[in-house]
Parts: structure tokens; sequence; C-alpha cells
């Protein structure tokens, strides 16, 4: 697909629109443009529906006089939640570098078994070194 430049409608520059958007995109990722297309966003929205947040507290606080308890339990459960996950730390991972001839049938159809054999050593299924670290290959 061709990409064409666009102008935008807030800075007047040139900006290659994002291929997801396309013709649509208005503006350039600038942040004062897409603040400034944010605004007249929410500007021709609410003109189109005007009266849409009217009346509606009316209703919701008549629910919230008939439920007192709800906002204090609602904070409470999610402060609960919060409170329970601790820190999170990082913990030790390996990578491994497999040959390509194990993946020829398609993943789903190999299962391999990868034994520890020592700190920088692991052996495969069928007994071969799947992986060894620079350091311990090169004696370094």
């Amino acid at each position: 697909m061709v990409t064409r430049q666009k102008r935008c409608e807030f800075c007047g520059r040139f900006f290659i629109p994002d291929y997801r958007i396309g013709p649509k995109q208005k503006s350039c990722n600038r942040p004062e443009c897409r603040k400034e297309r944010k605004r007249t966003s929410q500007a021709s929205w609410t003109k189109k529906n005007e009266g849409y947040f009217q009346g509606r507290y009316a209703v919701t606080r008549r629910w919230l006089e008939a439920h007192p308890h709800y906002k204090r339990e609602w904070r409470r459960k999610r402060r609960g939640i919060q409170d329970e996950i601790g820190d999170l730390t990082a913990t030790k991972s390996v990578r491994l570098l497999l040959p390509a001839k194990w993946f020829i049938r398609g993943i789903q159809d190999t299962m391999l078994k990868i034994t520890l054999i020592d700190s920088d050593t692991y052996l495969g299924s069928e007994g071969e070194v799947v992986y060894k670290t620079r350091l311990a290959s090169t004696g370094s």
C-alpha cells in the first residue's frame, strides 16, 4: 500500500498517516495537535448530543441514597485487592537457542525435555547439548 502524506489540520505540517487509520486521520502525532484534535472532537460530540449529561445525577443520587454503604464497600474491596499484591521481583530466566531442525514437524507435534546438567549446560531429550553459555564454550 502506498502511503501518501497529508497536511495536519491544526499545525499545517505534513505527516504520514498511520496505516490503520489511513485517510481518516486528521492530525499529526505532535502533542499540541493531538490535544487540539481531542478538544474539537469533544466539542463536536457535545454539540451533537446536547443534554446527554443533564438530569443524570438525580437518578444516581436516588440510587446512592437507597444504597448508603455502596461507595464505602466498593472502595474497601478495591483497596483490599491492591494491598494483597506484593512486590513483584524478577526471577532468573534462561534464554535457549534451539536448533531449527526440532521444529520441522511443527511446534505442536514436538515435545522437548530439557535437563539442566550444570550451571551453564542443558541437554535435550536425545542427549545432545541444547545450550551452553559463551563463557563455558570459549573457556574464557
